[in-house]
């Protein structure tokens, strides 16, 4: 009888019948549920992992995203639309609007005060002719001045194709967002992780070819932000003609649907700064050239 011979790397070999795949996380061959480093992941890392790495976060396979997926089953633990090894234990659940309405309700047994609605006095009233304008605090703020945002312009898109795009740069935002709408003409594919919504996407600079990330974004239907209000002076804009502008329009009023936020904030910031003096902005340095921003004197014809 001849001797047995014992195939080449054994341990990588999977059953006969079943499919396994590399493991985009490790390398190694097997499923992502069996990756050890996965599974030494915290709930946010895993999530960041099976998004980045577009396995779906429902069922965890890699061969179809989220709408496509014919999993029935949620979280064991709370129930949503994703895998038990991507609940996040340790996250309290997000306070929504009707749970603070209930807290700023009276205590029991107390009748709650008629609501006012939020009008001028009469006297007020007659004060100013009949359908004048409401003052807020917003045009009384902005009466003499604009503020502009830092605004850049860069490449966005889902790996194969990509987009320029102008988005916001918050330093005070805890993540990226980016508006659903847009979100969809990109191209990038919305996954629903709970009752929250989100995609990935491929973020480039313009200006330093070897920045490149892979960017999880909040996904919002209502996220729209304008800046600047106004157009800003000439005399301003000349305050920066010798810098390489990350947003060469910042001056003009347009829509923002991208923000990134902190999570980003520390890869793009660069050392540089222009200082704003009175009626300027300032001007700091970024991967994706300077963005400008701060307060600052209207243009002529405001």
């Amino acid at each position: 009888m001849a001797p047995t011979r014992l195939p080449h790397h054994r341990s990588k070999r999977a059953p006969q019948g079943t499919n396994v795949y590399r493991c985009r996380v490790c390398r190694g061959v097997h499923a992502l549920r069996q990756c050890q480093r996965f599974l030494n992941l915290r709930g946010e890392k895993r999530l960041r992992a099976v998004l980045i790495n577009k396995y779906c976060p429902n069922c965890l396979a890699h061969e179809h995203s989220s709408d496509a997926c014919r999993t029935r089953h949620g979280c064991r633990r709370c129930g949503q639309r994703h895998h038990t090894l991507l609940h996040m234990a340790d996250q309290p659940p997000r306070r929504r609007a009707s749970a603070r309405r209930r807290s700023r309700s009276p205590p029991s047994g107390r009748a709650a005060p008629p609501l006012q609605p939020r009008s001028r006095s009469s006297s007020d009233r007659s004060a100013s002719p009949e359908g004048a304008p409401e003052i807020s605090l917003s045009s009384l703020l902005h009466a003499r001045t604009t503020t502009v945002l830092p605004t850049a312009v860069l490449r966005l898109g889902n790996g194969s194709k990509s987009f320029e795009t102008r988005v916001l740069l918050d330093a005070c935002a805890a993540e990226s967002r980016i508006n659903l709408s847009f979100a969809r003409s990109l191209g990038l594919a919305v996954t629903k992780v709970g009752v929250d919504q989100a995609c990935t996407a491929v973020l480039e600079s313009r200006s330093d070819k070897t920045f490149r990330r892979n960017v999880i974004f909040r996904v919002e239907e209502d996220l729209l932000i304008r800046t600047p209000i106004r157009e800003v002076a000439a005399p301003v804009r000349e305050k920066f003609a010798t810098l390489i502008l990350a947003d060469p329009y910042f001056y003009r009023p347009a829509s923002v649907s991208v923000v990134l936020g902190a999570d980003l904030y520390p890869d793009v910031i660069q050392p540089g700064c222009v200082p704003g003096h009175s009626g300027t902005p300032a001007a700091q340095s970024t991967v994706f050239g300077w963005v400008v921003s701060g307060s600052c004197g209207l243009s002529p014809q405001s």
